[in-house]
C-alpha cells in the first residue's frame, strides 16, 4: 500500500472508531445519598445526589446564622426512610467547616444525640455530584 491509502484507511479507522464508541463519559462519579446512622450519631451526603434523588424526601445541609448575641451553625438531613436528625453548634471551628459547603459538597456530620453538633466534615472532590434542578 501506498503511504497516501495507508492514512486514509487509518483515518476511516479512527471515524469508524468514533462513531462505534459512541459518548463518552469521563471522571469518576461517586454519588453519595443521606444515610442517617443512629448507632454511631452521625449523618452524611452528597448535597446533589439528594437534591437529585427520585424519592423527593432526601436533603442534607447547614446554614450558618449571625445575630448580636452570636453565630452559630445548623445542619440537618433527612434519609430516604423520611428519619430526620437536625444539630446545632456555636464552636469557631465548626461553623468555618459549615461555611466551605457548597452546592457539590458530601457533608459528613458527628452529633452528640443531643442536638449538638460535634464534628463537620465537607469534602469537595469533583467525583461528588453537583447540585441541579
Amino acid at each position: 500500500m501506498q503511504m497516501k491509502q495507508v492514512l486514509a484507511v487509518a483515518a476511516i479507522a479512527a471515524v469508524a472508531g468514533v462513531l462505534v464508541a459512541g459518548k463518552s463519559d469521563a471522571g469518576t462519579k461517586t454519588p453519595e445519598p443521606v444515610v442517617i446512622d443512629a448507632a454511631h450519631k452521625a449523618f452524611w451526603g452528597n448535597m446533589g445526589t439528594a437534591r437529585a434523588s427520585a424519592d423527593n424526601l432526601q436533603h442534607i445541609g447547614c446554614q450558618i446564622t449571625a445575630s448580636s448575641s452570636g453565630i452559630v451553625a445548623n445542619c440537618l438531613a433527612r434519609d430516604v426512610n423520611n428519619v430526620s436528625v437536625a444539630c446545632t453548634s456555636n464552636e469557631p471551628n465548626i461553623v468555618q467547616a459549615v461555611g466551605a459547603l457548597s452546592s457539590g459538597s458530601t457533608l459528613h456530620v458527628v452529633h452528640d444525640g443531643a442536638g449538638k453538633c460535634m464534628s463537620v466534615s465537607v469534602r469537595n472532590f469533583s467525583y461528588y455530584s453537583i447540585k441541579v434542578p
